[in-house]
């Protein structure tokens, strides 16, 4: 047995806290991976990878899901924040969440191919610049691929060790 898979509960904002759970340590993790991780399980998944210090491939989709409340995914701070200033100069202060939820929202523009686009290929850049900004990773990239079998075809992929060893580079 040369691979054997590992499923984590995403009930808590951390796939390492096994407290809650009572489940058993994890085993060794070569790679993470998420096929269609939607909206915030696809930043659980890069922060279980960078936890862990370990590859990954990742193929986020449904940018507005949230499903745990209690995580801040780390890209949101890339997006543009409202300072005291202009609050005080606006009559209904504008969320602080507010760009980020809009560009979830432009991402789903299934009307406009366009603007989705932009919109994902902002917000994954933004993870991927989180990630660099953490340190440690040798490279990331966002790759692209053709849209006939879906339309969510951005693939996040980072890796950080060298080679020969654990892992791949």
């Amino acid at each position: 047995e040369r691979v054997s898979f590992v499923s984590s509960s995403s009930s808590s904002s951390s796939p390492l806290d096994n407290s809650k759970n009572k489940s058993p340590p994890l085993p060794p993790v070569d790679l993470v991976t998420g096929l269609h991780a939607c909206g915030d399980l696809s930043d659980l998944a890069l922060a279980f990878a960078t936890t862990l210090g370990v590859p990954f491939v990742l193929c986020p989709c449904c940018y507005t899901k949230r499903y745990i409340h209690s995580m801040t995914p780390s890209w949101n701070s890339y997006c543009p924040v409202i300072n005291e200033e202009s609050i005080r100069n606006k009559k209904e202060a504008t969320p602080p969440d507010y760009y980020v939820r809009a560009l979830g929202r432009l991402a789903e523009m299934d009307d406009n191919p366009d603007t989705s686009r932009v919109a994902r290929v902002a917000i994954n850049s933004m993870r991927l610049q989180a990630i660099l900004h953490q340190g440690g990773y040798k490279n990331v990239a966002l790759e692209e691929y053709e849209s006939k079998s879906s339309k969510r075809n951005l693939v996040l992929v980072g890796w950080r060790r060298t080679r020969g060893s654990r892992g791949f580079s």
